[in-house]
Formats: C-alpha cells, structure tokens, sequence
C-alpha cells in the first residue's frame, strides 16, 4: 500500500512543469522579436553573458533536482515498505543496509542509518539518542543543501551584473553629450540617438539581470523547499521506525 503523499519523480516533475511555463514564455519572446531587439540594442553584450550563465546554471539546477527527487523517491519507497511491515528488522554492515530483507539503495537514508547505527554502537543505555539525532541530521542537511548556497550567490550576482549594466548605459548616455561642441538641429538629433543608445544598454541590462536573478531565486527555494521535506522524511522515519529498532539490538547485542 502506498503513502498518500507519494508520487514517484514529484521532485522532477513539478521542476519541469516550472521550466515548461518557462520555455513557452521564451518561445513567445522569440517570435515576437524580443531577443533580437535585446541583442540588437544591447551594445555592451551583457545580457549575451547573462544569458548564457542563466543556461549554464539551469544545467546545474537539473542535475541537483534529479538528484533530490531520487533521494525523495527512496525515502517514500522505504516509507511505503516500513508501513507494510509489523516488525521491523535492520541489517547493516560497512558497506550495505538491508530493512526487512530488502538491501536499500545508496542514498541519504541509509548512510544516515548507518551513522546511526554506528553511533549507537558505541553508546549505552540511557544514551540520549535525541541529541544524537539532530547532530546527525544538522550534517546531512549540511551535505543536502550545500550546493544551494552557491545558486543563491549566482542569482545575487545575475541582479548585480544587470546593475553593471545600467551603469554601463548611463556611461554610454552621458559620454555622448561631453564630445558636443556645437548645438545644431543634427547635433542634437545624433545627441538624442546616442542617448537612447545608452539608456536602452541601461535598461535591457537590467531587465535581463533582474529576470534571470528572480527565474533562479525562485528554483532555488524550491529546492531549499524539497530538500526540508526530505529531511523531515528522514527524521519522521528515523523517530518512529529506526531508532526504537537500533536501539533494542544494541541493547540485544550488550545482553547476549
């Protein structure tokens, strides 16, 4: 019988959901010629660099979302297994971790069995195993959203580099009128060109930026947002299912 909650690959889908809305949205944008006004009256090319970083990332992006959503998938596997079961029987060894007969995937739930299991080993009775829990689960944390906080920098840094930008096209705009010496109708007409030369540097840069910052912030917290869930998961599963079961053969263990 399955959880409830449980939807295989629900990580992954509900991203390429988000990317669909997000790749019509571009397909639109391209027919309707915005990328050629952008790249046409963008002179400084930034937007070029922003854009590419925007692609370069989103590969990054997929890679830890699939992996999430496996991590996410064996821990609702191991939940829908633990429900099924009446008494549940751990067997874990340097290398593999077996629950209820069935050897469990490498992932973050079992090397947090392991931990556990290694932890308790060289407890005693009374060992306080709620203190051991949140230092562990505080480490895998640790490792499961690591990389989050780069993604976070690099959508900082996509708002700052449209910032550039706008500075780029004021130096642009301003530039054109410091080289005028004679105000006649066609200076003026040059003038006004160059101006609108600099200050669409200025604002397409920053468009760009703020875009490709905010498409970013937003995958990851999503990310930030799964990654909790599955440790949740983790923990739920760890207080009513694993621990009374580590506990009691490392009691087994001592008495025998």
């Amino acid at each position: 019988m399955k959880h409830p909650d449980y939807h295989e690959h629900q990580t992954l889908l509900q991203w390429l959901i988000g990317i669909g809305l997000l790749v019509f949205l571009l397909i639109v944008a391209w027919q309707e010629g915005l990328f050629e006004l952008l790249f046409n009256s963008d002179r400084s090319r930034l937007s070029l660099i922003i854009i590419a970083f925007f692609l370069l990332v989103n590969i990054h992006i997929f890679k830890l979302v699939l992996n999430l959503s496996r991590e996410r998938n064996a821990v609702a596997a191991l939940r829908n297994l633990l429900t099924a079961q009446e008494n549940i029987s751990l067997d874990i060894d340097k290398n593999n971790v077996s629950c209820c007969g069935q050897l469990l995937p490498a992932s973050s739930i079992s090397r947090h069995l392991k931990n556990l299991d290694s932890r308790l080993a060289v407890g005693n009775r009374l060992l306080d195993t709620s203190h051991i829990q949140s230092h562990l689960l505080s480490a895998l944390d640790k490792r499961v959203r690591g990389q989050h906080k780069y993604g976070w920098l690099v959508a900082d840094l996509m708002i700052k580099l449209g910032l550039i930008g706008t500075v780029i096209g004021f130096i642009l705009m301003l530039s054109s009128v410091a080289t005028i010496e004679d105000y006649d109708i066609a200076t003026m007409q040059d003038l006004l060109r160059n101006m609108s030369s600099g200050m669409q540097v200025a604002l397409f840069t920053t468009l760009t930026g703020l875009s490709a910052g905010l498409i970013l912030g937003i995958q990851y917290q999503f990310l930030d947002r799964h990654a909790e869930e599955l440790l949740a998961d983790i923990e739920e599963l760890s207080e009513i299912y694993f621990i009374p079961a580590l506990v009691t053969r490392s009691l087994n263990g001592k008495e025998s």
